[in-house]
């Protein structure tokens, strides 16, 4: 087709400046990946055309370069513009005569669906939607060009140049002239050419498929002046121009005046539109645009057929019948071309002839039914088949962000927990410590305590030798003094060595020496007395029956009889028995 070929031309200059452009290295051309601001920057002006056209041979050897570059955790955006790059390159977006890339391309919406830059995005959308419109899958293109479409208006007009809007309406409108929905065909159309024009376009180029679309759009919704009025824009272009001259010119001169032939047997005025239409056919048989010569062929046998010439119009439509079986979408062309037959068979009265054709008219006709139903069924799929990726990808994203703050939750647990629990360990040890000091400074007091009341009771035994010393001395003077020892004064015998106050000191000191003592014998021997708990006392310090009398202040006697007293209450057989039991008792 001639809107196909013109596409082809535009493709191959550019990549011919694509070409000779400046060999960037791989760590330049992944910075300008990464890094969107570049991307308005005139010196990486060649490798914005690698995105729309691919790498140039200068470039292809350094893909391994480039990939060693992309590591396993790199940008998804990055990796996506990679995929792009090696895609598009050495491929034709077509898909006629090099690799198709349309799986290829459908292959990398889960990658597209981890990106979340608007830029990338806008990108592979824009070439995903053309793919799709040369797989014939239009309604797929639609969709995703409107994605582009979207995310290029919400980067905005100053990352982009006027052309790249241009070009992405272009390619929307073209699609949804496709698919037969002529008002936003005209929406967006209106857009590309109001973006066309404000280029600086210094051979004031016309944009003649722009116009074209346009033109056909408003002429299937009735709107046939308007439908004109673009249709002469490109005529008058190529005239003021002097673009004539040219072929891809003088067929698009001669083909719009055939599609204005169009527009004015729309608009039912026949004797304008046949020699216009005529001229549309002769440029297609000439430039070999089958689509266009059977189109022409039957709207020219429509013409005939409302003037009555059912002979020309039958001739005429089935000239046009013979390209059916070259065309790809024929179903409303054909349904047209049959209802010509059916209607001039019938009029004519050749009604075997009209009732076959009348058929072929009803086959064809559900045919473009079908069409148009399948076309709101892929729509819906496709809508469906993207927002379940989204979906499945934001399900991911999400079992991530769980397991990431179950994580982050056990680690900040972890170490809040690490935190009291040092925190309690630490209070714990300082806690022991001042404990462990406590008990050492009581038990160094309890240590001087008993070494002090161990230096009292040694100082008490030696007041107590020393008192038997003064008591030995006191006998002798006594017997150099006297002559009869039975005359020695009663109170030398009864001298009362301890008092009350002496005792309380010495149970006291002998408490803080020997603190098991008392306790011990008394949970023993309840039944004692304190003379008897007295006496036990200075069993245990060893003292022999007189040194006890003289501590006591009584005589000899009273101290064997007190231990015989002491031994019957202890329940021991003899006095040995009991002292060596007291002495050893703690």
């Amino acid at each position: 087709m001639s809107k196909k070929l013109f596409l082809l031309v535009l493709i191959l200059s550019f990549l011919f400046k694509v070409a000779k452009a400046h060999k960037y290295t791989s760590k330049q051309i992944v910075d300008y990946w990464e890094n969107d601001e570049q991307k308005t920057d005139p010196k990486y002006r060649d490798l914005a055309k690698y995105l729309d056209y691919g790498l140039p041979d200068s470039v292809k050897e350094q893909y391994h370069e480039i990939a060693n570059l992309i590591d396993e955790d790199a940008d998804p955006k990055i990796k996506l513009y990679f995929e792009i790059s090696k895609l598009i390159t050495g491929s034709d977006i077509a898909g006629d005569n090099k690799k198709p890339i349309y799986n290829e391309m459908l292959n990398l919406l889960p990658l597209a669906a981890k990106v979340k830059n608007d830029y990338a995005l806008a990108w592979y959308f824009r070439f995903l939607g053309d793919v799709c419109f040369w797989k014939g899958e239009l309604e797929k293109a639609v969709y995703y060009l409107k994605l582009s479409v979207d995310l290029h208006e919400k980067v905005g007009i100053k990352s982009y140049s006027f052309a790249v809007f241009s070009n992405v309406y272009y390619s929307l409108a073209k699609a949804l002239y496709q698919t037969r929905d002529y008002k936003k065909c005209i929406y967006y159309g209106q857009l590309s050419l109001k973006y066309f024009n404000l280029q600086k376009n210094e051979s004031k180029e016309p944009n003649i498929l722009m116009n074209d679309i346009l033109g056909a759009a408003n002429k299937k919704i009735g709107q046939y002046k308007t439908s004109i009025f673009y249709y002469q824009q490109i005529t008058n272009a190529i005239e003021m121009n002097h673009l004539k001259g040219i072929p891809f010119y003088d067929f698009w001169y001669e083909f719009t005046y055939g599609n204005i032939g169009q527009a004015y047997l729309a608009d039912e005025k026949i004797s304008q539109a046949l020699p216009l239409l005529e001229r549309g056919l002769n440029a297609s048989i000439k430039y070999n645009d089958q689509g266009n010569t059977c189109e022409f062929l039957q709207n020219i046998a429509n013409i005939y057929y409302l003037k009555g010439e059912d002979e020309q119009a039958i001739k005429y439509a089935l000239k046009a019948e013979t390209y059916l079986n070259k065309l790809i979408y024929k179903g409303k062309i054909a349904a047209e071309i049959y209802k010509v037959l059916y209607q001039a068979n019938q009029r004519l009265g050749s009604l075997e002839k009209a009732i076959t054709y009348l058929e072929l008219y009803n086959q064809y006709q559900k045919v473009d039914q079908s069409l148009i139903e399948n076309s709101k069924l892929k729509k819906i799929e496709t809508e469906l088949y993207y927002n379940n990726i989204q979906k499945q990808e934001g399900e991911r994203l999400l079992k991530i962000n769980q397991l990431t703050w179950i994580r982050n939750s056990l680690i900040g647990f972890v170490i809040l927990l690490s935190f009291f629990g040092f925190f309690i360990y630490r209070n714990y040890k300082s806690k022991q410590q001042k404990k462990i000091q406590i008990l050492a400074l009581e038990t160094e007091l309890k240590e001087q305590e008993v070494e002090n009341a161990l230096s009292q009771i040694e100082i008490f035994k030696k007041n107590i030798f020393e008192k038997e010393d003064l008591i030995a001395s006191l006998e002798a003077k006594a017997e150099a003094s006297w002559r009869n020892v039975e005359e020695l004064p009663e109170s030398l015998h009864h001298f009362t060595l301890i008092t009350d106050d002496g005792w309380n000191k010495f149970r006291i000191d002998f408490t803080k020496a020997y603190p098991r003592f008392l306790p011990f014998i008394r949970s023993k021997h309840q039944e004692l007395t304190q003379s008897d708990e007295r006496l036990a006392m200075l069993i245990f310090l060893k003292l022999d029956n007189e040194k006890i009398a003289h501590t006591l202040g009584i005589s000899k006697d009273s101290v064997s009889k007190s231990k015989r007293r002491l031994r019957a209450n202890l329940n021991f057989n003899s006095i040995e028995q009991l002292e060596d039991y007291i002495i050893t008792l703690i």
